[in-house]
């Protein structure tokens, strides 16, 4: 087998374990965040995590695989972990950037009235400190 496809092997491997790891901690708490400070029911919670997550995964395995070919030449090792690492760092920023932008919507969603029709609330939710 090539270098390059221990690279491509391992930067699969490695973006792959990332994303499913993310993935896990945002469902996992992503309730929690979700419907705190809502009177939203809890399917409903449930229901728009795991939709939400279902998007994450989406979007880092389709940047997962569009990002796999290379055209730098590969001959040693060292450029090898080089590729590698530029990938995998790449996938890794881009998911980042994904946490933080999921955040942000979360929160003004929290602070606005799209969620008013779901609640029935008639004022806009109080804030914690």
């Amino acid at each position: 087998m090539s270098v390059m496809a221990w690279v491509y092997i391992g930067y699969i491997v490695v973006c792959t374990a990332i994303t499913l790891w993310v993935g896990a901690v945002l469902r996992r708490n992503g309730a929690t965040f979700v419907g705190h400070g809502t009177d939203l029911p809890e399917p409903l919670v449930k229901s728009m995590t795991h939709l939400l997550t279902v998007g994450f995964y989406l979007v880092n395995f389709g940047l997962i695989a569009f990002a796999l070919k290379s055209s730098r030449a590969v001959t040693t090792s060292d450029t090898a972990i080089e590729l590698a690492s530029t990938k995998i760092g790449g996938v890794t920023l881009l998911i980042g950037a994904m946490h933080f932008f999921m955040l942000l919507i979360f929160s003004k969603l929290r602070h606005s009235e799209v969620l008013e029709p779901v609640t029935g609330r008639t004022t806009p939710p109080k804030r914690n400190p």
